[in-house]
């Protein structure tokens, strides 16, 4: 079904409720020192790498421990401003608070009102990604964009607009300048729709357009890379 003013109410409702409960997780963990400011273990190459792309440089993949950009590009402002780590934290608990935003928008697009609410609910309270919420890594923002992805490709049900395919293209692209691994993922559902395209039915033509475009915004990332 299309979602309605008062879904997105809900959804926002959901969002806050999330905001306000990592919150409180958050201020409690800095009050017992749990959440120092300064960078641990995988996040310094992220941090590092955020300063070097402000300062127009890259990492040398034949020198330095490469991670890719997309994460750094997000975080950038923050340290160019010379804020904490704790501000980087925080803003993957805002993040993390969109994703059960999104899971009730998707939800609800198939599933009646109270079964999204507890979808999202239990996607919100689900206790085994607590341990990367309340750092400065990638997996929050990583997670996001694969909800995101996947609610832009869900409204395609009832509008296919260029705007949606569009939308899935730019997010799966970040997705995979955030987690090359889903490069792979991308040559593989390009192959897949590509056959699907040619060979048996037409109507798949915008989601492959998506997928290329996706695909098109990592290669300067893979040029570079594996260019040295």
């Amino acid at each position: 079904k299309k979602i309605n003013r008062e879904e997105f109410k809900i959804a926002f409702k959901i969002f806050f409720f999330f905001l306000f409960f990592y919150s409180l997780i958050f201020l409690f963990l800095s009050f017992l020192g749990k959440i120092p400011d300064f960078c641990i273990s995988d996040e310094c190459a992220y941090f590092e790498n955020a300063k070097n792309i402000f300062q127009g440089n890259y990492q040398d993949p034949l020198k330095d421990r490469l991670v890719p950009p997309g994460f750094s590009l997000l975080i950038a402002p923050f340290l160019i401003l010379d804020f904490s780590r704790s501000s980087i934290v925080f803003l993957n608990i805002i993040i993390e608070s969109l994703t059960t935003l999104i899971t009730y928008l998707t939800s609800i697009i198939f599933l009646p009102r109270k079964i999204s609410i507890g979808i999202a609910l239990i996607w919100g309270l689900y206790y085994i990604k607590f341990e990367q919420l309340f750092t400065a890594l990638t997996e929050p923002f990583s997670t996001f964009l694969i909800i995101l992805g996947f609610y832009f490709i869900c409204k395609t049900k009832f509008k296919r607009g260029i705007i949606n395919y569009l939308f899935i293209g730019f997010t799966f692209g970040i997705l995979s300048l955030t987690k090359p691994i889903f490069v792979y993922v991308l040559i593989s559902l390009i192959i897949l729709t590509g056959f699907y395209y040619f060979f048996i039915n037409k109507k798949l033509f915008s989601f492959f357009l998506s997928l290329l475009l996706a695909f098109s915004m990592t290669l300067p990332y893979q040029i570079y890379t594996f260019g040295k």
